[in-house]
């Protein structure tokens, strides 16, 4: 989850730097300048993030990986 958190913010910085509004595609290559680590196109359990658009839910962790570790007590937040 730290990785789509660090993603998002990447995201969120990428775009206020670029002027991006809501709806705008993301360039995860661009966004990658915005990260310390290397862009993870997968989680821990090898499920892909979704990269939707600029704006809520920008970076979501796939259904399959929170339904694997369903009752271990992660808080997905908004991801």
């Amino acid at each position: 989850m730290n990785d789509a958190r660090q993603m998002d913010a990447a995201v969120d910085q990428w775009a206020i730097e670029l002027y991006k509004t809501d709806g705008d595609t993301i360039d995860t290559v661009d966004v990658a300048t915005y990260l310390k680590t290397a862009w993870k196109s997968n989680d821990l359990l090898g499920h892909a993030y979704e990269v939707n658009t600029v704006g809520t839910g920008q970076i979501t962790i796939a259904t399959s990986t929170k339904s694997a570790l369903t009752g271990v007590g992660i808080d997905w937040g908004g991801y």
